[in-house]
Order: C-alpha cells, then structure tokens, then sequence
C-alpha cells in the first residue's frame, strides 16, 4: 500500500497513541516504545502541569529531532502554544502532536526566523484537524511528512516536516487541482451546445460556490457540522429514494 493510501485508510481509525505511533512508523521515522512517556522529565510550570495527563516520545533522533505526542486534559488553544514554547526551548527540532480525545489533533512545530543578529523571531505553523472528519488536504499534508531516505540528520528532518506543512506548497498544489477540475468541468459544459464563454463563466461560479460552501461548513456554520454537504447529499438522496417508493 502507497503511503497515500495508508495515510487516506488510517487517520479515520487513529483513536489511540499506538495508532499515532504507528503512523509515524509508516511515514518512516524510528519509533519509541509506549512506555517512554512522562511529565516530569519536561520540567514543565504548574499551569502547564494542569494541563498535560501525559507526553509520549515517539520518536529521538540525538535529542535534536524530537516527536512528541502531548495528551491534553482539555482541548485549549492558550495551553497548547505555551506547551509549545516550552518544549521549544528544550528540544532545537521539535514535532510537537496534541491531543485531549484522540479524535481531534493539532501537529505543530514552531519556526524561528533570524530577525537580526542574536533575535530570533517564533512562528507558529500548525495542522488541525478531526480524523473523523479530516479533509483531503489535511491528508495530503499528513502524506507529506514521509522520511523518505531514512534520513537521521535532524535539521534535515525537521526541514521536510517544515516543507510539508508550508502553507504556500499546499496552496500551489490546490490551485493546480483547481485548475485542472474547472478545465474538465467546462469540457463538459461546452458539449452541451453552450459557447466557451458561457460555459467558463458557469464553471468557475459553481466552484467558487463550492469553495464558500466548504469554507464555511469546515467553520461549522452549516448545522454545526464540518461534514454538512455530505449529511445534505444522504439525506437529500434518502428522502428522494423514499418518495418513489
């Protein structure tokens, strides 16, 4: 199995550390056991301590690359970026996974960017997402973090986690699939005896609509659900069948 596949197959059953364990076993980092997991080791504040049930090393490559998997008590936005700040003064390389239910995560590293000589500037770059309910580009990032070459050099490995969620290389990535979506779209459209005009203006209005809709269904505004369209579409197709028999 590609580990496209792999990846599209598990991040719907990842409801425990062992699967987390085992993903980043298949995107090719050397994993550590379960029981290398502690709060103490990380000399963390008591607000921090309030928060954390456990932190899990996943994976150590010479204490510079580090995988971290933080259970939350609670999902909070404030502890995570403290946390976060925190294990960054520890570890130089740090891939940091939270977590409060093993249903909703947030991957996240933090880049320091040279501002002048001796001040560094800290930059959050973060993935969230529900693994029920994960988008296609949240697992094409995911697919991303693959380590290749068996690579061990650290740098090396925190710049392809880098470049995998580099924001810019994802949206390159859409735009080229939308692209190539509204091309076929409006093939389709101008076999239909409607002039090329007419027929791009249509297909770039439906996918702009489409784009809206997902926008504000992953807000959760439609029904408070992020999965709103495809709740619309069964229930829509179910009433539909019902009513013909």
């Amino acid at each position: 199995m590609d580990i496209k596949s792999f990846v599209e197959n598990h991040i719907p059953q990842m409801d425990g550390p062992e699967k987390v364990y085992e993903l980043f076993k298949n995107l090719g980092y050397k994993t550590l056991d379960l029981s290398y997991k502690s709060v103490s080791a990380w000399n963390l504040r008591e607000k921090d301590k309030e928060s954390v049930k456990t932190i899990y090393s996943i994976s150590n490559y010479d204490s510079n690359f580090q995988i971290l998997l933080v259970e939350l008590k609670t999902n909070n936005l404030q502890a995570i970026k403290d946390l976060s700040l925190h294990l960054e003064r520890m570890i130089p390389y740090p891939l940091v996974v939270f977590t409060s239910d093993y249903r909703n995560y947030t991957f996240l590293i933090i880049e320091k960017i040279r501002e002048s000589a001796g001040v560094w500037k800290r930059k959050i770059i973060r993935l969230t997402f529900d693994r029920e309910n994960a988008y296609y580009t949240d697992k094409m990032i995911i697919s991303e973090l693959i380590n290749k070459n068996e690579q061990i050099e650290p740098a090396k490995l925190y710049g392809t986690v880098k470049e995998s969620l580099n924001v810019k290389k994802v949206s390159d990535e859409f735009f080229e699939d939308y692209k190539a979506t509204l091309i076929k779209i409006r093939t389709f459209v101008f076999t239909q005896s409607i002039n090329i005009k007419e027929a791009h203006e249509f297909s770039q209005q439906l996918l702009n609509r489409i784009m809206f809709v997902y926008f504000i269904e992953k807000k959760g505004w439609l029904k408070k659900s992020p999965r709103f369209m495809k709740w619309f579409w069964e229930t829509y197709l179910s009433n539909a069948k019902n009513n013909q028999t």
